[in-house]
């Protein structure tokens, strides 16, 4: 079990770190991950791309890991505050469609436990001609953590219940709180954390 998952963590690795330049989709998903996208909607007129690898895993619980994010480069997206709650929406996002796509979710109190994998590390880049930022993992030592849920359904309602953050390789970056500023975005460059 161990040498597996340890061959899942460099596989997962090689992944992330050449995946970071790969916007529109997770190209480089490995077998038997296929690439996703899903739309949070972070209000009603800002409407952020997700792009994960998805494993649905028949035998075990389902995996998926984050490429980037894209978000549209109009005032309405303005002063997004990219910290805790941005990232649990994201996450979210995720199961909710994941759900919607391959996940057999019964009514509770049977849950399916979903692993979400992500670098620790992020940092913000301008794309002018496509007017867009995304938020994608740092290329140097982006780390990796691993966030945990199960879900079931109460009543036709989806419950996602947290459940522990493992920080699985420290990266290199800090732990401010970035917010994205208006249009001509004056971009944060440094890379920041995305792990709690």
């Amino acid at each position: 079990m161990k040498n597996l998952l340890s061959l899942f963590f460099v596989t997962f690795a090689i992944f992330l770190t050449s995946n970071v330049n790969s916007y529109s989709q997770c190209d480089s998903c490995a077998f038997p991950y296929t690439p996703q996208t899903a739309t949070y909607v972070h209000n009603s007129s800002c409407s952020i791309t997700i792009n994960y690898c998805l494993n649905c895993a028949p035998t075990g619980h389902p995996v998926m890991s984050l490429c980037s994010i894209t978000v549209p480069n109009n005032s309405y997206c303005n002063g997004i505050s990219i910290g805790a709650t941005f990232w649990e929406n994201i996450r979210q996002t995720m199961i909710e469609n994941a759900v919607d796509t391959c996940l057999g979710v019964g009514p509770c109190p049977q849950r399916v436990a979903i692993d979400i994998y992500q670098a620790s590390c992020w940092k913000l880049e301008n794309d002018l001609e496509n007017q867009m930022v995304h938020i994608v993992p740092c290329d140097e030592e982006p780390g990796m953590c691993l966030r945990e849920y199960e879900v079931c359904y109460n009543g036709g309602t989806l419950t996602i219940t947290i459940g522990d953050t493992s920080v699985i390789e420290e990266g290199e970056c800090g732990t401010e709180n970035i917010i994205i500023a208006p249009y001509p975005y004056d971009l944060f460059l440094d890379c920041f954390n995305s792990c709690y």
